[in-house]
C-alpha cells in the first residue's frame, strides 16, 4: 500500500513540474485571457522588456475558432511605454490538437487603454516574481 501511495504521489508530482501555471486576468466578447506566471521573465532587463505566454481561449465562436478552441502566443511587454509584440502564435482544438502555427514579429504595438491588452501588460510588468 504504501509503495502504492507513494508512486502516485511522484507521479502526480512528476505529471505538475512542468505544467503551466495558466492565471486568468480577463476577457473580451469572444474569449478569456491567461498568462502563464510561472514563464514570466525579463527578455531584457536594461530595457524593461518582460516576456510570457499568452493563452486566448474562445468561448464564443470568432474567426474560424470554435468554442473550447485556443491560441497560446509568446509575447514580449514594453513595460516603460505600455507596448507589446507577438512573437509566435499557436492554435489549438479543443483536445489540444495542433491547428495552426506562425512565427511573426508584430513589432511594437500600443496596448489600447482601458483594455484587457492593457491589463495583461500591466500585470505582467508588475508581476515581482522573477
Amino acid at each position: 500500500m504504501k509503495k502504492v501511495l507513494f508512486t502516485s504521489l511522484f507521479l502526480l508530482m512528476a505529471a505538475t513540474t512542468n505544467a503551466a501555471d495558466w492565471v486568468k486576468l480577463g476577457s473580451d466578447k469572444a474569449r478569456h485571457f491567461y498568462v502563464d506566471a510561472d514563464r514570466i521573465q525579463y527578455e531584457n532587463k536594461t530595457l524593461n522588456y518582460r516576456s510570457t505566454w499568452v493563452k486566448a481561449e474562445h468561448y464564443r465562436p470568432e474567426d474560424n475558432y470554435k468554442i473550447g478552441e485556443y491560441t497560446i502566443a509568446k509575447q514580449i511587454f514594453d513595460c516603460d511605454n505600455t507596448l507589446f509584440n507577438i512573437n509566435t502564435i499557436y492554435g489549438y482544438k479543443k483536445n489540444g490538437d495542433l491547428i495552426d502555427q506562425e512565427r511573426l514579429n508584430t513589432g511594437w504595438m500600443e496596448a489600447p487603454s482601458g483594455s484587457v491588452m492593457e491589463y495583461i501588460t500591466n500585470s505582467v510588468c508588475a508581476y515581482p516574481h522573477i
